[in-house]
């Protein structure tokens, strides 16, 4: 049997009500109703993400169901054996490197993840997702900063092996 201690404890306790309240967020009213018309879709990702792919990029017009498809995913995600909370980052108000840093550290820290605040912040960050197991992290609204996510998502990948990305854009990264 494995002892876990107090801090232990209270690490898991508060991780578990960060993956409460993202999941009411994930149901939050805006986002109630249901979901037609795109099973198929949320099938093929899901099992592209179960055959190794680490990076999937949903892309289309404005207005098509991006976001909410991604938010469909990450419920799904979330309620999976082994899930953990998906991490929903919202780039919309982002256009270059430190403002996507800056929300992906946000997200991180209002789910209990700590990154070092010293040295190179994009290896922080990536250090921080390399500690979390089977996370899917979602990039929602990329076209404003494309480049950069793109970029961002260059270096991540390597550092953050067992971590799965979801890209919503208007345009293909």
């Amino acid at each position: 049997m494995k002892r876990i201690s107090a801090t232990g404890r209270a690490n898991v306790l508060r991780e578990r009500a960060c993956a409460d309240t993202m999941c009411d967020m994930l149901r939050s009213s805006s986002w109630a109703g249901p979901f037609v018309g795109r099973a198929r879709d949320l099938r093929e990702v899901s099992e592209r993400f179960a055959r190794g792919a680490r990076l999937v990029t949903v892309a289309g017009p404005g207005g098509v169901g991006k976001t909410r498809f991604a938010r469909r995913l990450c419920e799904i995600d979330a309620a999976s054996e082994g899930g953990a909370t998906p991490w929903f980052c919202e780039l919309a108000e982002t256009s270059d490197v430190e403002t996507i840093c800056d929300e992906l550290a946000r997200v991180g820290r209002s789910l209990g993840a700590t990154s070092d605040p010293t040295g190179d912040r994009v290896v922080a960050l990536g250090a921080m997702l390399a500690r979390r197991e089977s996370l899917l992290v979602v990039l929602d609204n990329c076209e404003q900063a494309v480049e950069s996510v793109a970029r961002l998502l260059g270096r991540w990948l390597p550092l953050a092996p067992s971590v799965r990305w979801l890209a919503t854009s208007r345009e293909p990264l």
